[in-house]
């Protein structure tokens, strides 16, 4: 991928990061981002920064794709995906200590999945909150080896 500032707000997003938590990752002020991603500034993303993100995305989608598969493997004819409102959401369903997602990764997957699912056709394909949810979250995912 062509490195702009553009792209690299536009995989930062992508991933659910914040320009606060891109910051935090790599131990530089918060404004040092928006610099980054500022067109009237000179600085630009450190190569080591954008392949970060680059690889980050791209793990992220090798999940989305995996998870989409194994769903649309049992030909489900509507499709609800687990979407969370806030961390504590997502905290109560997610994996052990050490393994948690922060809730803006969890819903950006999300939506690489419900993609993916529609490319894999499965049409009828959305979010819900809680126990609108058809589709487990990860966690049990995971657990049913959908995921890595």
């Amino acid at each position: 991928m062509h490195k702009t500032k553009a792209t690299a707000r536009a995989l930062r997003e992508s991933v659910g990061m914040t320009q606060l938590e891109l910051a935090a990752e790599f131990d530089v002020e918060v404004r040092t981002v928006k610099r980054w991603e500022n067109p009237a500034h000179p600085s630009n993303y450190p190569d080591e920064v954008f392949a970060w993100l680059e690889e980050a995305r791209s793990d992220m989608v090798s999940r989305a794709v995996g998870l989409a598969q194994g769903i649309a493997a049992d030909k489900p004819a509507r499709v609800v995906l687990p979407y969370f409102r806030t961390q504590e959401e997502l905290d109560a369903v997610q994996l052990p200590v050490g393994q948690d997602q922060h809730v803006r990764y969890f819903n950006a997957t999300v939506r690489m999945v419900a993609d993916a699912l529609i490319a894999h056709g499965v049409e009828d394909t959305c979010f819900g909150y809680g126990d609108e949810a058809t589709v487990t979250p990860f966690a049990d995912l995971i657990a049913e080896g959908m995921m890595e």
